[in-house]
């Protein structure tokens, strides 16, 4: 009897033996924080914190008093490490995100953003908000550990439908809902040319599954019409520039790119993986308000953005390349500039024949103020619903100091 209930008893412990280790062998295997990318996650965290901390003491340098942001710019990443086009190192997205950090920058949550747009909350200065696109799983095992070493937060762009625990290349269900419950991270939409019928159930697949609060979707070329979206989400992005900011590259209160109604607003976004990593932290600056009295020193190539032809800054000199006897460049900043008197000092080698405008007040193609200079003078020409009426014509003018 005592032999029997042996067996049993051993019987009954092989049994949970084995038991737990399937069971441990499938937790290892479905949970990336106790498994081999965990321990990836967790040595590139300490990477970042070490690299901060060692060029943390530069912060100084750069730091000013902090002002109130006139306008938020968005970083828009793709893949990370994923050997496309559009993609980016770790150690690139390392680097850029954490001269960023040092300069004084900091990234705001979506809520923040869309409360900042609808004009309901101030930012400071040197705000901005950071996504990723299409909820690729590098996005996530290559940004998390920077995103929590720096205290910063993003905007995950993901299609759910794509979410399987057998696709390499997107994130697994698991994933994604490990990641919306973390508080760096905000799950959106993503469309990439779905109609309106699968967007509404990805919407409701976010909503339903992962307990997002969906407000936002990124759309590439090819995708639904920006009025469609709308009706899926308030708030879309894009990789263009804005449609009505002339140039700007940062979204301001109630004009981010396009607002098609009072509850709707399209932002615009700034692809930065071509760009060389120092440059990233350039163009940021480039993008922040100008304050009044200004001096235009022509040393940040990105501060003037070229919108007909080409322009060029070389030896602190603006130069223009003309696309149909026309170009045309936004300094970028001046978006807020009101009541203000420039100075400007054309080159000799101007011909006679061309002439060189300031435009103002620029909402669109059909609307703006235009002060034209040619052959020493001046004339102001107003532009108002495609109208066009001369405001002051032919006052003479220094042909070298304007």
């Amino acid at each position: 009897m005592r032999h029997h209930t042996f067996r049993i008893t051993f019987g009954f412990i092989l049994v949970c033996i084995i038991v737990l280790v399937a069971s441990g062998i499938f937790f290892l295997k479905n949970n990336p924080y106790v498994s081999g990318k965990f321990f990836g996650m967790y040595a590139r965290r300490i990477q970042v914190e070490l690299q901060y901390a060692l060029h943390s003491k530069d912060k100084n340098a750069e730091t000013t008093e902090k002002q109130l942001a006139s306008s938020v710019a968005v970083l828009a990443y793709h893949g990370i490490g994923t050997k496309t086009a559009d993609s980016v190192s770790s150690k690139k997205i390392r680097k850029e995100l954490i001269d960023l950090k040092i300069a004084g920058y900091e990234t705001i949550s979506l809520d923040q953003y869309e409360q900042f747009i609808r004009g309901e909350i101030t930012l400071p200065e040197k705000s901005f908000l950071l996504t990723f696109d299409e909820g690729i799983k590098s996005n996530y095992f290559a940004a998390d550990p920077i995103l929590k070493a720096l205290n910063y937060q993003a905007v995950l762009f993901a299609n759910p439908s794509l979410a399987t625990d057998l696709d390499p290349y997107y994130l697994s269900e698991w994933e994604l809902s490990h990641l919306s419950k973390t508080n760096r991270w905000s799950l959106q939409l993503y469309n990439d040319g779905l109609d309106f019928a699968a967007l509404s159930e990805a919407k409701s697949l976010l909503m339903d599954k992962y307990g997002s609060s969906v407000t936002a979707m990124s759309y590439s070329s090819n995708a639904l019409s920006d009025a469609a979206s709308l009706v899926i989400v308030p708030f879309v992005f894009n990789q263009q520039w804005p449609k009505n900011n002339f140039g700007a590259r940062t979204n301001y209160p109630s004009v981010a790119g396009v607002q098609f109604n009072q509850h709707s607003y399209e932002s615009v976004r700034l692809p930065v993986a071509l760009l060389p990593t120092d440059d990233v932290r350039m163009l940021l600056n480039a993008t922040l308000s100008s304050p009044l009295p200004y001096f235009e020193k022509l040393d940040n190539p990105f501060k003037w953005v070229a919108s007909v032809g080409d322009s060029l800054i070389e030896n602190n000199t603006l130069m223009f390349s003309s696309e149909g006897n026309i170009a045309t460049a936004y300094f970028d900043g001046s978006f807020g500039f009101n009541d203000y008197q420039y100075q400007m000092t054309l080159g000799s080698d101007v011909p006679e024949s061309h002439s060189v405008s300031l435009i103002g007040g620029y909402k669109n193609a059909e609307n703006y103020i235009s002060c034209q200079f040619a052959n020493g003078s001046a004339s102001i020409k107003m532009v108002a619903n495609n109208k066009e009426t001369t405001v002051l014509n032919s006052l003479v003018l220094d042909k070298q100091l304007i």
